[in-house]
Formats: C-alpha cells, sequence, structure tokens
C-alpha cells in the first residue's frame, strides 16, 4: 500500500513541471531528448508513462531509455507503455 502525503504529491507536481520547462526549452532550441524511462514514469499511476501530450509540445521528439525490462521482475511492458504513450523508444 503506498501512503499519500504532501512530500509524495510535491515530488509528483515538481517532477511534472520539471519536464514541462525542460521539454519548452528544448523545443525552442528545435532539438530532441531522451532520458530514462523511470524519469517519464508517473508513480501516481501505477507507473505508467506520463501523458506525453499533456506534457511536452507535439513537434518534440522525446525518447525514452528503457532499461527495466526484465520479464520475471515485471518490466517486459515497459517499452511497449513508453511506445504506446507516444515515445520514441
Amino acid at each position: 500500500m503506498e501512503l499519500s502525503s504532501p512530500l509524495t504529491e510535491t515530488h509528483s507536481y515538481l517532477k511534472k513541471q520539471m519536464l514541462q520547462r525542460f521539454g519548452d526549452i528544448v523545443h525552442r532550441h528545435n532539438l530532441s531528448f531522451g532520458m530514462w524511462e523511470d524519469g517519464l514514469m508517473d508513480k501516481d499511476k501505477q507507473n505508467l508513462p506520463y501523458d506525453r501530450d499533456e506534457i511536452f509540445h507535439p513537434d518534440l521528439d522525446v525518447y525514452a531509455f528503457t532499461w527495466q525490462t526484465v520479464w520475471e521482475w515485471g518490466g517486459g511492458s515497459r517499452p511497449y507503455n513508453m511506445a504506446n504513450g507516444g515515445y520514441k523508444v
């Protein structure tokens, strides 16, 4: 069971804000960027990726570098979730 607290809510909010601001800067300079998958995962949504269209400009290429892909550990679906979420894998 996951406990909700002001600290975890603040962390989630700040992480999303950081991604939005970073995405705006990268888009403004006509670049694309990539990051590890866990930086794009929303703990509030059972570790599914953030809604790409909600955070990033539609023209921005965002690459997710998936590394937790061991099927037995429950990570086998992560690359598919990232790709289905609109991220380039």
